[in-house]
């Protein structure tokens, strides 16, 4: 089943491609919410693709990280803050996926935080040759000013329960997730402006929720 999944969106991006022949670069975004699966989806998503000749990117906001001391410069709580302000996602839609979307070949250098110094002690240099495809994961990637920057938008879902038994991590941090989780889904009611839902609370059974309408 997980296979068909992907077969499955697959031919769903190349029937946007063929649809969109103008389009330089097809970005597409995975998210959900804590430990719903969005890492091993766009893994599996990108080797696919690659096994099928797409020249494919893939691109986890992890790495586009603001540093501690500014993410809490607004005035919200802590937990609107971390979904506002904890991945850069300014310079992923600016410094990335413009760039690639208007031309071809493009070579993009940025700095990449190191989450332990708080620094950016690192750089990592993006390619993206003739038409790519880029496949972006992360968690609130659809927040209103944001959304456009991807031709297509998947979300993968599960339950706060299923989520808990995921997570390794403290129970503390774990519920800060989740109310900032709330908060992105309150603020950009991200499930009505996807193409795709898939219900992944089983991660060897997953199921569609939404796709796109096929005509």
């Amino acid at each position: 089943m997980k296979d068909k999944i992907i077969t499955k969106v697959v031919q769903i991006i190349e029937q946007k491609k063929k649809a969109s022949k103008s389009i330089q670069c097809f970005v597409v975004g995975i998210s959900g919410p804590p430990k719903s699966g969005k890492t091993t989806f766009a893994k599996n998503l990108t080797e696919e693709l690659k096994k099928q000749g797409f020249n494919t990117v893939e691109i986890p906001t992890e790495e586009l990280q603001f540093p501690a001391k500014l993410r809490y410069l607004n005035k919200f709580s802590e937990a609107k803050n971390y979904v506002l302000n904890h991945f850069n996602l300014a310079v992923l839609t600016q410094k990335i996926i413009k760039p690639a979307k208007a031309r071809s070949n493009v070579s993009i250098t940025l700095p990449i935080l190191n989450p332990i110094l708080q620094i950016y002690d690192k750089r990592k240099t993006y390619f993206f040759s003739k038409k790519p495809i880029i496949i972006v994961e992360g968690s609130f990637l659809f927040q209103s000013k944001y959304r456009r920057s991807f031709n297509l938008r998947i979300i993968l879902k599960t339950s706060q329960e299923e989520s808990r038994k995921r997570f390794t991590g403290e129970e503390t941090f774990y519920e800060f997730l989740w109310q900032a989780e709330k908060i992105y889904k309150r603020i950009d009611t991200p499930e009505e402006i996807v193409e795709i839902i898939i219900d992944n609370e089983n991660f060897n059974e997953p199921k569609f929720l939404k796709v796109p309408n096929e005509n």
